[in-house]
């Protein structure tokens, strides 16, 4: 007997004739769906962002890398990475702009949205489209309610090899009649684009998150619930029945009478129905209310202990232990733990801003370490005593109080000066 599955694709694709774009998804804002879900989860908050933190560790190990300007807005090293490793985090991607000079040199790398791009269609009938990179503002039309072609942005993908760079500019080239360059290319060369994880396959990415978006949903309508809960007085307890009111005004004065009877906030507890042939102008009914607590509770358990499964936090690095906050020697364990597991994410970013700043226009990385130093786990608040200092190292010490190693001159200093 041949097994048989249901199961939903994530993204769909599309052609849209009008922008020249494959849809991010049926509705072209899958990115946007994902980054609204995550931020209404208070689970997913925390995870996208305990992820981003061991991605991004300690920085870049070449500490004068990690501080170098790399485009006119001044904007340095560190701050790319962080905003790039926050994206991946979000959305398993993320996009930079590169520029050139006239002798292939990359001279600017600045950090794109990926919320903000979107891939061309490769089957497009005018050549200049295919194979592009779509960049927009606004693809969920939050802003303007149409998309107009002339404010979108079409750039090659990623490629730094010199013939390529000059094909592009070439196209962008215009002779007069003569043969005499018109407009220089250059002058009009908008850059390429870098786009993880598209670039390789041609295709969107699903976020890390996406299996698990339902459960960031649930949670999110979770606490829509328990606010209305405790807005309505947790649960209507009673429920008014009346006769049909005919006149609007002396329904509204009924309920004004019931205002003032209960107070505006506890009226929100009942519920008022009027009665086409009541046997009694006016009734009151109990209602019975089911204490659901057990089932918000293991629901509210359940739907955080999923959403940490796809990033495999371990749950003491995300205070869900019972005792909220693990000992030292846990943190540092699953810290540890973490970093393994956050390994090949920093190495991904270690690769991309090694082949992207080797090629920069001055050198920004003379050691060319692109290393990322992992992520420290943060002290235990375990106070040492007097008799635990005396048998510790004063390179220990000073690791401990967070200080940077001494050397060899300013130890003797140290020693000699009691």
């Amino acid at each position: 007997m041949k097994a048989t599955t249901n199961t939903v694709k994530r993204i769909d694709r599309k052609v849209v004739k009008q922008e020249h774009i494959l849809s991010f998804d049926i509705d072209n804002q899958y990115p946007q769906r994902v980054i609204d879900i995550i931020a209404d989860s208070s689970t997913g908050t925390r995870a996208v962002n305990t992820l981003q933190k061991f991605i991004m560790g300690g920085g870049f190990s070449d500490k004068d890398f990690y501080k170098s300007k790399i485009n006119r807005k001044g904007m340095t090293v560190d701050t790319l990475l962080r905003k790039a490793s926050f994206d991946f985090a979000r959305l398993n991607s993320f996009g930079l702009h590169i520029n050139y000079n006239a002798l292939f040199e990359i001279v600017e790398v600045n950090y794109i949205h990926v919320q903000n791009l979107r891939l061309t269609d490769p089957n497009d009938p005018d050549a200049f489209y295919r194979n592009k990179v779509a960049i927009y503002n606004d693809w969920g039309k939050v802003v303007k309610k149409k998309i107009e072609l002339k404010d979108i942005d079409f750039l090659n993908f990623y490629d730094p090899n010199p013939d390529s760079i000059q094909k592009q500019v070439d196209s962008l080239t215009e002779y007069d009649k003569d043969g005499n360059i018109v407009v220089d290319g250059w002058s009009k060369y908008q850059g390429q684009v870098y786009w993880y994880g598209t670039i390789e396959t041609m295709d969107y990415q699903l976020s890390l998150a996406d299996s698990v978006l339902e459960d960031m949903q649930t949670q999110g309508r979770m606490k829509r619930f328990k606010l209305n809960s405790v807005g309505n007085n947790f649960m209507a307890s009673h429920v008014f029945k009346t006769g049909k009111y005919e006149d609007k005004s002396d329904r509204d004065a009924f309920f004004e009478s019931l205002r003032e009877f209960q107070g505006d906030e506890n009226t929100a507890g009942i519920f008022h129905v009027e009665l086409e042939n009541p046997e009694d102008l006016f009734d009151i009914e109990k209602v019975d209310i089911q204490n659901y607590d057990g089932l918000y509770e293991y629901t509210e358990t359940s739907v955080k202990e999923s959403i940490y499964e796809p990033f495999q936090i371990p749950p003491v690095l995300v205070f869900s232990t019972p005792n909220k906050l693990g000992s030292g020697a846990e943190i540092e364990d699953a810290t540890s733990f973490y970093n393994g597991i956050t390994a090949d994410f920093r190495l991904i970013f270690e690769e991309v801003f090694s082949d992207i700043f080797s090629r920069f226009y001055k050198v920004v990385n003379a050691t060319g370490d692109y290393s990322i130093i992992p992520f420290k786990a943060p002290r235990s608040n375990k106070s040492l005593t007097v008799n635990e200092f005396k048998y510790m190292t004063i390179d220990e010490v000073r690791d401990y109080l967070g200080l940077p190693k001494m050397n060899d001159e300013e130890k003797s200093k140290l020693i000699q000066n009691g």
